[in-house]
């Protein structure tokens, strides 16, 4: 019964995000000349390698206990291009340096999960966990350091950006946290409960965060 309810809200999750790809594609037609058109693209292809991996959860294909590693680990650094790039807008100079630290630094956020789910003592889970973390500190700092003054360079960019990264960065420190409560960590809720949490988390993270990127961009000419 509880698998029954796992691969219903995993089917769920990958229609949502089918229909916001769609979405993506249609605001691109109508916003294609207020935003640049990178910017679509990049969301598109978050929502749809989402759903994509999220397929192997549906089908319990033999990549599903690691679907959520694969998700994340292209997923997640294309939201931190957007967001990198969303702070260099409108790319009269763009830090390529920085772009790929932070990109770089989220995909190695990624393989600590990865590594502690798979290293088979409570000791290594915790030390993975932790320099996860540590990485995760990193990300902070390129958010609301190098990538928060090339927004304020841009005098109506500084104030959107500081809320979208302050918004993502929320969604973002939750990830961590259902990580070790969950069944991947210390199993504190149930594996229903872990599942639901890693659904309503990347609908915030990915196409929820996606529309405000574009809304924001699509402003900076009002």
């Amino acid at each position: 019964m509880i698998f029954e309810q796992i691969s219903l809200l995993n089917l769920v999750y990958v229609i949502i995000l089918t229909l916001s790809g769609l979405a993506f594609l249609f605001l691109r037609s109508i916003w294609r000349k207020k935003v640049p058109e990178v910017f679509f693209w990049i969301h598109f292809f978050i929502v749809c390698w989402s759903a994509m991996m999220y397929m192997n959860l549906v089908f319990q294909t033999p990549l599903a206990p690691y679907a959520y590693y694969c998700d994340w680990i292209v997923s997640t650094p294309l939201i931190m291009l957007a967001l990198g790039l969303t702070a260099m807008y409108p790319f009269r100079e763009t830090n390529w340096s920085l772009l790929f630290a932070i990109m770089l630094t989220q995909a190695m956020i990624i393989v600590t999960g990865f590594l502690a789910q798979i290293s088979g003592s409570n000791s290594a889970m915790l030390s993975f966990f932790m320099l996860g973390n540590a990485l995760m500190f990193l990300i902070f700092y390129l958010v609301f350091g190098p990538l928060m003054n090339s927004a304020y360079s841009n005098k109506k960019l500084g104030e959107k950006y500081r809320n979208l990264a302050t918004l993502l960065v929320c969604f973002w420190i939750s990830y961590p946290l259902v990580w070790i409560v969950g069944t991947p960590g210390y199993a504190i809720i149930s594996p229903y409960a872990t599942n639901l949490l890693f659904i309503v988390l990347p609908i915030l993270c990915k196409p929820v965060f996606g529309m405000i990127d574009l809304y924001l961009l699509k402003t900076m000419d009002n």
